[in-house]
């Protein structure tokens, strides 16, 4: 490669350097938007401060101060950094002009001239790499800068002084400290001039407000006035006054422990004595040779007490006095600790043995003993060979133990019967035997209703009562004319009832007691009712059937069939008998007169009857 080739390419990647460190040293962080018109941007509630012409240098507008700095491109103030006192939500840049006015633009007047805004969301004092318009990428010269800032509220302050005094006389006001906090947050603290005073301004107005004091003699109690909180209020001072009373001198008593035992034992050195005053521990230590402690500096008072710990084993200390003492001042309570040795107490234990008479397990069966109503230790469950013990047992009388969580249906024999003894060093033995209880059977009643308008009921139903299985076992039935049987089976039986035949009957069906699971421990009844409905499929009724005869003179009659069930079945059929002249023929010779009609009358009204029969003839 040339040199000339080699000064183009490293003039290339200069160019390309530049542009890179303008895009990201420039890059402005707030949000960029064109404005288009030649007004500057108006935003309501914000100062503006326009710089104009855009030069460096320090600006200020009532309490608002920027500082600007424009950086050169190809010999134009082409980027903008700047820094202020106050948070600025807006910065317009204005130079430049539109080719096309953008769709987003900010429309503050006519023509093309414009610039860009940048919004600061959360507010801003400082930003850098500003621009006016650019041109094919390239910034637009500034020609000037509108920078939009709030001026804060101004508070005004209060202030506090602290006034120290004695109540006796004392003089020594100077150098003592008190601490200013608000809400519990230290904001001043500084010490007493000679006159036992302090002010602290510049305080923000509050109620919560507290000032403590420290540094001052000892054997003083501080009173404060107020008491407690108070309030700064704007351009007042607040008057705090602490008044210095010295302590009342209490003459102070003291107590003296000593411990001993009645056997003997001459091991008193080291055991633990703790002091408490109404319950609050004032004092510890441990005995001496002589079985000895003393606690003094004690104030006076009645609620003393002293616990002993540390001492040997298997005593029991008795304490002289018994309970809480009096200290009395510039006097010494004497307090005894007698120890005697514990009383050795041997124990027994309870086996307890479950059976039962026939083939149940007696594991898992639960016992609970007790001493009276009180119940001695937790209730245990028996192991596979129905036996539990309750061990480590004072001996005495009026031992029990009750069984729970055993099956139901047994009677528990106990042996011995009632409350027992437990001897020391012994094993008392308690059976509990439990026999199956002879249930009594119950008797139940299976019984059928009819609801119908009628007294006709369908045939081929039956209702039986079960125990299901591979082959079920018939307890009892109810069919043709029987409503109403009994049985006896034992408490808690499983059965079914079920009825067959009656819902393949058409406007019948059953309801009641029909299903699985019944499961009675008293007598009971179970009842299945079977309901008629009104015809749900009724007959078309048909027309009339005309029968025709030949008497002398023609006339109509009617004769009405009336079903048995009216309800049920469809419109009553009308049979329609006429009598009418046929046309003429060939007279016979006359014959049986009026017996002759009486006859054919006859003859129709069997005919009209076999009729009605067979339709309407029960099955």
């Amino acid at each position: 490669m040339s040199t000339l080739h080699k000064q183009k390419l490293l003039a290339i990647l200069i160019i390309f350097a530049m542009l890179f460190t303008y895009s990201s040293v420039f890059a402005a962080s707030g949000s960029q938007k064109p404005v288009c018109g030649g007004k500057d941007p108006e935003f309501t509630g914000y100062e503006a401060l326009k710089i104009d012409p855009p030069d460096d240098g320090d600006y200020t507008q009532d309490d608002f101060e920027v500082s600007v700095w424009f950086s050169v491109y190809e010999n134009t103030k082409a980027y903008l950094e700047w820094e202020s006192n106050l948070p600025v939500k807006y910065v317009y840049v204005k130079g430049g002009s539109h080719d096309e006015e953008p769709e987003n633009c900010i429309k503050t007047g006519n023509g093309n001239s414009g610039g860009y805004l940048y919004t600061y969301g959360n507010n801003a004092t400082s930003d850098s790499g500003l621009t006016a318009l650019l041109n094919k990428g390239n910034p637009q010269e500034i020609s000037h800068v509108t920078f939009y800032y709030k001026i804060p509220d101004i508070v005004t302050k209060g202030s506090v002084k602290v006034t120290k005094t004695f109540t006796d006389g004392n003089t020594n006001l100077s150098g003592i400290t008190f601490t200013l906090y608000d809400d519990g947050v230290q904001v001043g603290q500084d010490t007493t001039d000679s006159n036992g005073e302090v002010t602290f301004t510049n305080l923000t107005p509050g109620t919560a407000y507290t000032v403590v004091e420290s540094g001052g003699p000892s054997n003083y109690t501080a009173t404060y006035n107020p008491a407690g909180a108070f309030e700064v209020v704007a351009d007042q001072t607040t008057n705090i006054g602490v008044s210095n009373a010295p302590d009342t001198v209490v003459t102070k008593g003291s107590v003296k422990v000593t411990k001993t035992f009645t056997d003997g034992n001459t091991n008193l050195s080291g055991i633990t004595f703790t002091l408490y005053d109404d319950g609050v521990q004032v004092g510890q230590d441990t005995t001496d040779s002589n079985g000895e402690v003393t606690f003094t500096n004690l104030t006076p008072g009645t609620a003393y007490t002293v616990v002993e710990s540390g001492g040997p084993s298997n005593y029991t200390a008795t304490y002289n006095p018994a309970g809480a003492f009096e200290v009395v001042a510039d006097q010494t309570t004497n307090i005894g600790v007698s120890n005697a040795p514990d009383t050795v107490v041997i124990k027994g234990s309870v086996q307890v043995t479950k059976s039962y008479t026939d083939e149940t397990s007696p594991e898992g069966v639960t016992f609970t003993l007790y001493k009276g109503e009180v119940q001695v230790g937790s209730s245990q469950n028996t192991d596979s060979n129905g036996e539990v013990t309750f061990g480590n047992l004072t001996p005495g009388t009026n031992y029990t133990v009750v069984e729970s969580g055993g099956p139901s249906g047994y009677t528990a024999t106990y042996s011995p019967a009632g409350a027992f003894s437990v001897v020391a060093d012994e094993t008392t033995y308690v059976t509990v035997t439990n026999t199956r209880e002879e249930l009594q059977d119950i008797t139940i009643t299976l019984k059928k209703v009819w609801v119908s308008n009628s007294s006709s009921r369908p045939s081929g139903w039956k209702v039986e009562a079960y125990i299901p299985g591979e082959e079920d076992e018939i307890l009892a039935t109810l069919e043709l004319d029987i409503d109403e049987t009994t049985f006896e089976i034992a408490p808690g039986t499983i059965f079914s009832i079920k009825e067959t035949g009656i819902n393949n009957v058409a406007n019948w069906s059953a309801t009641g007691d029909l299903g699985d699971g019944f499961e009675p421990n008293e007598d009971t009844t179970y009842t299945i009712t079977n309901t008629r409905t009104t015809g749900s499929n009724p007959r078309t009724p048909r027309t009339p059937t005309v029968l025709k005869v030949d008497p002398e003179q023609p006339t109509v009659q009617e004769i009405e069939i009336v079903p048995e069930e009216p309800e049920t079945q469809p419109e009553p059929e009308v049979v329609e008998i006429v009598l009418e002249k046929p046309a003429a023929k060939p007279e016979l010779p006359k014959t049986g007169g009026s017996g002759m009609l009486a006859l054919a009358l006859s003859g129709i009204m069997l005919t009209s009857g076999g009729l009605f029969l067979r339709r309407y003839g029960r099955k």
